[in-house]
């Protein structure tokens, strides 16, 4: 029985808390890429070069996945400055 804790806690020290609830996850945006005037919804969002990226909708993702990465960038980056009032 013993074993068995030290080995649960192992595993949470190596993972960093092994459930979801306990790891902040950061989003990188707080209006769409896709539609920026938009805000993200909190529960659309996509992972893209270790980064989680918030959509407006589910449609938002369709046009992001037909993106290349440079037209990804600049769609964050317009987002960035639309909530920023610029």
């Amino acid at each position: 029985m013993r074993f068995h804790s030290i080995l649960c806690a192992a595993l949470l020290v190596s993972f960093g808390c092994a459930s979801p609830q306990h790891r902040a996850v950061e989003r990188i945006n707080t209006r769409c890429p896709i539609m920026p005037d938009l805000d993200i919804d909190g529960a659309t969002f996509v992972e893209w070069n270790g980064i989680r990226v918030g959509f407006c909708c589910a449609e938002c993702i369709e046009r992001w996945d037909r993106m290349n990465d440079e037209m990804k960038r600049a769609a964050i980056e317009r987002a960035a400055q639309s909530a920023q009032g610029l």
